[in-house]
């Protein structure tokens, strides 16, 4: 089963037109690239520079937290390292950067999701558990305004755009979890976004700048205050903290519950990267815009235009 998802990836899903054989052809010789399979076994395309010392400096920061080596936190990092495929999310990060019109269909997807998931936490009362857990983390809020404004850019209105059929599956996911436990299973959904964003988030957006010739300011999405940006180990230790203040309130079985969305969330954040057709072929488009980008940055600098081509 697993290596016929593995194929389905290669190819069209029905309905879409079948890819070019010189298109084909390209894409399958750029996928044999050792730089491209490097990064996406690690999450994300990154060559030399500041992109590879942050890399190392996320390993860094993991490793010498404390709070995840505990508690609720330990418990949900387990199911990160255990139930899930992290190259899913290289791969699909990587495609999205293949041209704008990919890059918009990634950003869309993401503002969908984060809309539901701010809307449904910022209902939560300050009283209850993933409502402390939220108000706890204000530097985090906001996502679905940067996104917005993220799409205005490159000629995308959000607010009349549809989510694709796994966005809004996942949105429902977000829903259905605000209304189950008094709210409760929304923790495993902040951590399954939060966390990851925190941790790559910010290494992403060069890459993105680089590919899609976005100015030196863009994706705001990848951007955080500069109390986090300054002192993120710290800060990542406060959110994994605050998660764990929460799990001392519960009993195993509940912890369990967590434990299974987080898991749930997963699979639903794998869907959403992986849904476009063509998958590892787009992330070989994806890959060799971010090689000609660094090139090109390397030669020229970055871009301080405020608007992307609309190719």
């Amino acid at each position: 089963k697993g290596a016929h998802s593995q194929r389905l990836l290669w190819r069209a899903r029905d309905g879409d037109p079948p890819l070019p054989p010189k298109a084909m052809r390209a894409a399958r010789a750029s996928l044999r690239s050792p730089l491209l399979r490097a990064s996406a076994s690690h999450g994300s395309l990154l060559v030399g520079g500041p992109q590879q010392r942050w890399k190392s400096e996320s390993k860094r920061i993991f490793e010498g937290l404390k709070s995840n080596k505990e508690g609720l936190s330990k418990e949900l990092d387990t199911v990160l390292r255990n139930s899930h495929d992290m190259r899913i999310f290289g791969v699909g990060f990587v495609r999205s950067c293949a041209s704008l019109p990919e890059y918009r269909h990634f950003m869309t997807a993401h503002y969908h999701f984060y809309a539901a998931l701010e809307e449904a936490l910022d209902a939560q009362s300050r009283d209850s558990a993933s409502g402390r857990l939220w108000h706890a983390c204000p530097e985090l809020h906001g996502a679905t305004d940067k996104l917005r404004e993220d799409l205005e850019l490159v000629g995308a209105d959000a607010a009349t755009s549809l989510p694709s059929p796994a966005t809004a599956d996942y949105a429902a996911g977000i829903w259905k979890a605000a209304q189950s436990e008094g709210g409760l299973m929304l923790i495993s959904h902040f951590y399954t976004r939060y966390l990851a964003d925190l941790f790559g988030g910010s290494m992403l957006g060069f890459p993105t700048r680089a590919a899609l010739n976005l100015p030196a300011d863009a994706p705001r999405f990848y951007r955080f205050p500069a109390s986090v940006e300054e002192r993120r180990s710290e800060y990542i230790e406060h959110v994994y903290a605050s998660i764990n203040a929460e799990g001392k309130r519960l009993d195993e079985h509940t912890r369990g519950l967590l434990v299974e969305e987080a898991r749930a969330a997963f699979a639903h954040n794998a869907a959403v990267y992986a849904e476009r057709p063509y998958f590892y072929l787009g992330a070989a488009a994806g890959g060799a815009n971010i090689v000609k980008g660094l090139i090109s940055h390397q030669m020229f600098g970055e871009k301080k235009a405020a608007v992307a081509p609309s190719s």
